[in-house]
């Protein structure tokens, strides 16, 4: 992130990840009501800082603001989350075909090392979880597509979709298909087949968008109602 240098901006950098990885990983629900003197107070740091920080987590579509005078952590609905689909999937379709051409030898290895870890972690779930491997793979592809604004862009997309995932929406099934449609995508990085490595990535997320869609609009499920959130203000 842009920072400049000096404690006070150190302060909104550490403001900023702290409730940025609460978000995302959920433990700030859709909704939430973010009170600057709770969160002042969870922090360990004044109000200023965490108002800078909640300003440029507002840039970044991760919380908006409530009538100028507070902040609530953004909800997600069907017709955001398909929307964000939409655009990761040409986002990501484009760093593919990109990181096909331009790939260095040492992000391929890595990406090599993520797909054996993930083999293990669907085999035996117990383990770990192979969606955090999963955003890892994604990134990496961006990275490697040498397009910092698709890079920066995507990444961003990524975060938005973070929380899902941290959710344990994706059931076994879903994980070891997703894992499959992945090894397709690295052998036609590997291959250095630009037109592959788009239609195998294309393939991919239009695939995880129809599962999470699906699970959406089923208002029965449990994690539908989660994903779109309840004011609940941090405790």
């Amino acid at each position: 992130m842009p920072y400049s240098r000096g404690t006070e901006m150190s302060l909104v950098e550490q403001a900023h990840d702290a409730i940025k990885n609460w978000i995302i990983r959920y433990q700030l629900k859709p909704g939430a009501n973010l009170r600057l003197d709770t969160l002042s107070e969870a922090l360990k740091m004044s109000q200023t800082p965490i108002r800078e920080a909640l300003n440029h987590l507002a840039r970044e579509g991760l919380v908006v603001r409530k009538n100028q005078k507070g902040f609530l952590v953004r909800t997600l609905s069907l017709q955001g989350i398909e929307d964000i689909y939409d655009l990761r999937t040409a986002l990501e379709v484009l760093a593919a075909q990109q990181a096909a051409e331009r790939i260095k030898p040492a992000i391929l290895r890595k990406i090599k090392t993520i797909l054996d870890k993930t083999q293990r972690l669907v085999e035996h779930p117990g383990e770990g979880r192979p969606v955090t491997e999963e955003r890892r793979f994604h990134s990496l592809i961006l990275e490697a597509s040498g397009n910092q604004l698709a890079c920066e862009m995507g990444q961003g997309l990524l975060d938005r979709l973070w929380m899902i995932q941290n959710l344990n929406l994706l059931s076994a099934k879903r994980l070891t298909l997703a894992h499959e449609q992945h090894l397709a995508i690295f052998a036609a990085l590997e291959a250095k087949d630009k037109d592959k490595a788009g239609e195998a990535m294309k393939a991919h997320l239009i695939s995880s968008k129809l599962f999470v869609v699906d699970r959406m609009k089923d208002k029965t499920d449990f994690f539908s109602g989660m994903i779109t959130g309840l004011p609940n203000e941090l405790q």
